[in-house]
C-alpha cells in the first residue's frame, strides 16, 4: 500500500503537531529523500526543526565525499507512520533535542 503524504500542512497529533516540509516541484521520493520537519509541542510556543533522511541520501552524501549531519534521523523511508514513531519516542525518552532544534520562524 503507498502511503500519500501530506507535505506542507500541520497534522496534529495527540502530543504534537508536525508539518512534513517539501519545498521543491518534483515529487518526494519517499526511499530516497531528506525533509525537513517542523514539529510544535503543547503548552510550548516555540517551532522546532529536525531532518529526516533515508539511506539513499546517506550514500549520496558518502559517493560525493560529505558526511551526515549528527543530528539527522536516518529512516528506511519518509511517511507519517515512521515520523510519528520517531518523534513519540523521543518525546517518551526525552530525546527531542537529538533530533530538533529551535526554528528560527520560532
Amino acid at each position: 500500500m503507498v502511503e500519500t503524504l501530506l507535505l506542507n500542512k500541520w497534522i496534529e497529533k495527540e502530543r504534537f503537531s508536525y508539518e512534513l516540509f517539501w519545498p521543491y516541484q518534483e515529487p518526494l521520493n519517499p526511499e530516497d529523500a531528506s525533509v525537513d520537519v517542523y514539529l510544535k509541542l503543547p503548552q510550548d510556543p516555540k517551532t522546532y526543526v529536525g531532518t529526516y533522511i533515508t539511506p539513499r541520501v546517506v550514500e549520496t552524501l558518502r559517493q560525493k565525499g560529505e558526511q551526515v549531519e549528527q543530528t539527522d534521523r536516518i529512516v528506511p523511508r519518509i511517511s507519517h507512520k515512521t515520523l510519528e514513531y520517531s518523534i513519540e519516542n523521543l518525546i517518551i525518552r526525552e530525546r527531542l533535542n537529538q533530533v530538533f532544534t529551535e526554528s528560527e520562524e520560532s
